[in-house]
């Protein structure tokens, strides 16, 4: 489960986690999300987020 306060933000980064023909994805390589971030609607560059992974 991935959650977060941005909608771009968590798209991104789930992109990253999730595997799509055994390849996983850039936020770059989907076009909506690079662009949902260029309008200032989250930040899709990983490095940059503040990621807080917890256990259950």
């Amino acid at each position: 489960m991935v959650a977060g306060r941005k909608v771009t933000s968590v798209d991104a980064y789930g992109l990253t986690v999730a595997k799509f023909n055994n390849k996983t994805m850039s936020p770059a390589e989907a076009r909506h999300i690079e662009f949902a971030g260029k309008a200032g609607l989250g930040e899709i560059d990983v490095a940059k987020m503040k990621v807080k992974k917890v256990n259950a």
